[in-house]
């Protein structure tokens, strides 16, 4: 399997014919008797193209996708561009003639694509797939050719290649969120990478209703998203169609797809611990998982590092695939031990996700060293208290500060295994 990263519209100019034909177009996607895959980290789409000629071909699972078949976290579908064929799915054959489209829902382990009369006069069957994550699963449906719905018609994400020709401004302006948290405003940051949106909410004198955004085109924030909201500041409430939610400093309260009205609210922000400070990350959801609360401190507690390597720290996994159940959000919160600076050391990247990091409790006169892009051209971000980082699924995360400190983190993408992660010994990296 090929894998493309993605890319800006601001990198356009800069390309050539061959680096646009390289990063778009699509050849010898069909070869006789082959299963040929594309991984495009856009959406996390994978291509498939199919031509059984002399036998059938099963759908394997690839190494890319971290999976025990193909379509155990994924949906698909099929349109056959050659001779008629037959695709089985777990036993059920069905017949697609050219132009037909067979849509596959999630939980599909054993698919197995022929040619009805590959020497025939249509020639052998060609399909062609579009695959994507999936939350829930549908039933595997066939529409013929023709019996569909008929019309006649007439922040974008970046790429590896890209880090080096970027100045320091340029990676700030790209992967660094400052200024999320600004008084009685709800601040939000839209990126393209697995179209997570980062939201901070900072109620001082009034309450704050989570509104939508014309760049989600939905008629409530929450219609197909979930998300996970952290409070890194005072006390306060999250009211979720109703319902009140108490989170004091580091807890954590999942919000599912459906939810309609969000209210965010101090307890008491003119009191010694001030304002509540509202930390969310959300994604796209397939199905509806119960809004839950996990108080600080009481998910899955992780102690790790060591303080000879001034790493020692306490990690709180609150929604993750054995805690509160997400479609694809995973987060939680790590506290660095006094005296230990280093998070996440030694480095790591994990292709199949997006994380987010907010640092917070950093004292005024300190910073964060934190390290991004590839392992073999790392480059550097310093981040100040409550200032937000981007990093994209083939981007090192990991920070060193002149003080300790905490951190969320926060991921979405392909799937929600935590130690789905490659990592890289501080030796590998320059």
């Amino acid at each position: 399997m090929e894998q493309r990263y993605a890319t800006s519209p601001e990198h356009l100019p800069g390309m050539d014919t061959a680096e646009l034909r390289r990063r778009y177009l699509v050849q010898d996607l069909f070869v006789d008797d082959e299963v040929k895959a594309i991984y495009t980290h856009h959406d996390r789409i994978v291509l498939v193209g199919v031509s059984p000629v002399t036998k059938t071909l099963n759908l394997p699972t690839f190494p890319e996708i971290r999976s025990d078949f193909f379509f155990e976290r994924r949906e698909g579908g099929i349109v056959n561009v050659g001779g008629t064929g037959t695709v089985t799915v777990d036993g059920t054959e069905h017949r697609l003639t050219k132009g037909s489209c067979l849509y596959i829902g999630r939980g599909a382990r054993a698919v197995a694509l022929g040619s009805s009369d590959a020497t025939g006069t249509q020639g052998a069957a060609r399909f062609y797939m579009i695959s994507a994550p999936a939350h829930t699963a549908y039933p595997t449906t066939l529409v013929e050719a023709g019996h569909g719905n008929v019309r006649e018609l007439g922040d974008p994400a970046t790429s590896p290649e890209h880090i080096p020709g970027m100045d320091t401004a340029e990676l700030r302006d790209r992967y660094l969120v400052p200024d999320l948290f600004v008084d009685d405003e709800v601040g939000c940051i839209y990126t393209h990478h697995d179209r997570i949106v980062l939201v901070g909410v900072s109620p001082v004198t009034k309450t704050l209703d989570l509104p939508t955004f014309p760049e989600i085109r939905s008629d409530f924030f929450f219609e197909r998203r979930e998300g996970g909201i952290v409070n890194v500041g005072g006390t306060g409430t999250v009211t979720v169609d109703g319902t009140e939610y108490l989170l004091t400093k580091g807890s954590c309260l999942y919000v599912g797809r459906g939810a309609r009205a969000v209210v965010l609210a101090s307890t008491d922000a003119t009191g010694t611990q001030g304002p509540a400070r509202f930390f969310m990350i959300s994604a796209p959801a397939h199905t509806a998982y119960p809004t839950t609360l996990v108080e600080a401190g009481h998910g899955n507690v992780r102690e790790l590092g060591d303080p000879l390597t001034s790493n020692r720290r306490t990690l709180n996994q609150y929604i993750h695939e054995k805690g509160i159940k997400s479609c694809q959000v995973v987060m939680g919160v790590t506290t660095l031990h006094p005296g230990s600076i280093w998070n996440t050391m030694p480095a790591h990247t994990h292709d199949r996700r997006t994380e987010c990091y907010l640092y917070f409790d950093v004292p005024d006169d300190a910073r964060i060293i934190h390290l991004m892009g590839e392992p073999s051209e790392t480059r550097h971000l310093v981040v100040g208290n409550e200032e937000a980082v981007i990093s994209p699924s083939w981007s090192v995360h990991s920070g060193v500060g002149s003080a300790s400190y905490s951190f969320v983190w926060a991921m979405a993408g392909e799937n929600q295994s935590f130690d789905d992660m490659d990592g890289f010994a501080i030796t590998e990296m320059r």
